[in-house]
């Protein structure tokens, strides 16, 4: 199946990102928001949020990464959890 869908993101006209899309895995819309989850050549599954990219398979890791860290961190016993990050 070829495919010419692409998810396009810009940002304020000076820089964007565009995703080639092979396939539509789901696209539903509510009165509140439209979520779509789009099978993509070079990065994965994309899950997308009234058409903005909020993560994809291949950067999954950068996102709880990010949440782990700071939740260890702020621990009370942060000389226990945060040696590991010094």
């Amino acid at each position: 199946m070829h495919s010419n869908l692409w998810v396009e993101e810009i940002f304020e006209d000076i820089y964007g990102m565009r995703f080639k899309v092979e396939k539509v895995l789901y696209s539903e819309k509510s009165e509140f928001q439209t979520v779509d989850v789009v099978q993509t050549k070079g990065h994965g599954k994309m899950l997308l949020n009234d058409g903005l990219v909020m993560i994809t398979e291949r950067d999954e890791f950068v996102y709880h990464d990010m949440i782990t860290r700071s939740t260890i961190c702020a621990s009370k016993s942060k000389e226990s959890s945060c040696h590991w990050w010094r």
